[in-house]
This record gives structure tokens, sequence and C-alpha cells, in this order.
């Protein structure tokens, strides 16, 4: 996950025994975005656990997105939900894809009584032919 709202950060070594800061999350423990294409069906899987007592709903917006002739990326397809609960888990499909490079984009908003948290996570991109 790649924070875009509130994190704290940890100091720890790396290999080198140099001091890094990585960043570590208030309200999520965990996030992926997952992105299969078999036939011409793109299968988009998103899910975020966030902390027990601390999270009270999580928003997803999933954005599948393909390639363009540019290098950039254009819209395919979109799909929003919620749950007031720690954890969300959606599954969503797209049909009758055309040849390309996709990836699927999952922006998560994680709610706490008195604050929020934004994370985004982008997929492996997938080549599809026909």
């Amino acid at each position: 996950c790649l924070g875009m709202s509130t994190f704290a950060y940890d100091t720890t070594l790396n290999s080198a025994n140099s001091k890094v800061s990585v960043y570590r999350y208030q309200y999520i423990s965990n996030c992926s975005s997952i992105l299969t294409i078999s036939g011409n069906v793109a299968t988009c899987e998103s899910s975020l656990t966030g902390y027990y007592g601390e999270t009270e709903s999580i928003e997803v917006t999933q954005t599948l997105q393909r390639k363009n002739i540019f290098g950039g990326w254009s819209y395919v397809d979109s799909w929003n939900d919620n749950v007031d609960y720690h954890k969300i888990s959606v599954t969503n499909y797209s049909h009758g894809l055309d040849d390309g490079t996709y990836r699927l984009v999952s922006d998560f908003t994680v709610y706490t009584s008195n604050d929020y948290e934004e994370s985004s996570k982008t997929s492996q991109e997938v080549t599809f032919a026909i």
C-alpha cells in the first residue's frame, strides 16, 4: 500500500546498517489489488484489512485501466463499494476486453471515529491478446 494521508515513520536499519525511515499506517494492516485476465474477461480483486477496534468503515474504488498508445493509462471500467467493518474484499468483472496491457488501481479510504487514512494499490500489469 502506498499511503496518501496520515502515517507514522519508524527508523530501522537496512542491509548496509544505514538508518532508513519506513512508513507504517495508523489504521491499515494490509491491502492488495490483483488483476487476472482469462479469455477477454478481467477479474478485479481488491482487499484491505484495517486494525480491529480502530477501523469503523472502509470505502474502495476499483479502476481498470488500459495502456494507451502514448504510454499513459486510459479508463476502462470502475466500481465502488463500502463496508461498516474493519475488512473489505471485493471482486468485479469487466467483459469484452480488447488486446492490450491492463492494470487495476484500488483506492481505499479507511475511516475511524474521528480520522481517516487513504491508500492506493496498483496491481501488476497484465498483457492480453486475443
